[in-house]
């Protein structure tokens, strides 16, 4: 056997022998936390807990210590490019969620990250980068019989400062006037792709990167391989995109954990990209 073959081969089966948690790290590991992890930071100051489910879920009761966010308003119809919500309006409701531009904010939801996902994505593009989402959020935590409750904490207003930053944003005339060679992926589901989609978009339904029932997301060789092999690769620039942006946040936020370094979300999505006459649409 030669020293290159002899080399791959020992390189091959020690990656075999790696453990569990060796062999699904992620090049950001930092944008996902464990139920395990969070459960012993919920008293850590500097850190604010969000909730993303429906009212009447968080009423009925919630992890301890988080604060309710409602999705809707984090989608801005009457912005035709960037879809994000005003300034002053998410400074107005990340002030009441004792958010400041320094705090630790940690989502979590029960559907396996989208609506946690368009948080997180609003908050980057407006300069708030620590923002992690919790793995398998409720589903998880409470299939591991840990405590909650229906005590909403009192949380006094604070300042948050939004600082546009445009780089994990694309707008229409964007996508449409991107160069060859642009991955537009299709975060919707297979049926809705078939019906009408971006001019060469790949399809890579969102719920792919997720495991079932857990919710929990796939370990980062799994994600590797399933955009890998769709062509999906690190060095390629890639837009996201969905029906309304929450889909495709969390596509963005999948890639992201992979450490991509060349993905935006195209937040106006396909309720945007078929309101113009001069956006092709492939079938």
């Amino acid at each position: 056997m030669n020293r290159r073959l002899l080399l791959a081969t020992c390189t091959a089966i020690f990656a075999g022998c790696l453990p569990a948690w060796a062999q699904s790290a992620y090049p950001r590991p930092e944008l996902l936390v464990e139920t395990s992890w969070l459960a012993s930071h919920l008293s850590e100051p500097d850190m604010r807990l969000v909730d993303m489910r429906g009212g009447d879920a968080y009423t009925a009761g919630h992890i301890p210590g988080a604060i309710r966010i409602e999705e809707g308003p984090l989608r801005n119809a009457e912005d035709k490019l960037s879809y994000l919500p005003r300034p002053e309006v998410l400074a107005s409701m990340l002030g009441k969620a004792g958010i400041t531009n320094t705090t630790r904010v940690v989502i979590y939801d029960d559907r396996g990250g989208l609506a946690a996902s368009r948080l997180w994505y609003v908050l980057n593009a407006y300069g708030h980068e620590k923002v992690s989402l919790v793995n398998g959020g409720w589903t998880q935590w409470t299939a591991e019989k840990r405590p909650t409750t229906t005590e909403v904490p009192a949380i006094a207003a604070v300042a948050f400062n939004p600082k546009v930053t445009p780089t994990l944003g694309c707008t229409a005339p964007e996508l449409l006037a991107r160069k060859p060679g642009v991955v537009a992926l299709d975060a919707r589901s297979a049926a809705e792709n078939r019906l009408g989609r971006v001019p060469g978009a790949v399809n890579v339904e969102w719920k792919e990167n997720l495991t079932t029932p857990a919710m929990t997301f796939k370990p980062a060789a799994e994600l590797k391989k399933l955009y890998e092999g769709k062509g999906i690769t690190p060095d390629k620039e890639v837009v996201t995109y969905c029906a309304s942006g929450g889909r495709a946040s969390l596509s963005l936020f999948s890639l992201k954990l992979l450490g991509y370094p060349k993905v935006k979300v195209y937040y106006g999505s396909w309720s945007d990209y078929t309101t113009r006459p001069e956006a092709p649409v492939e079938k």
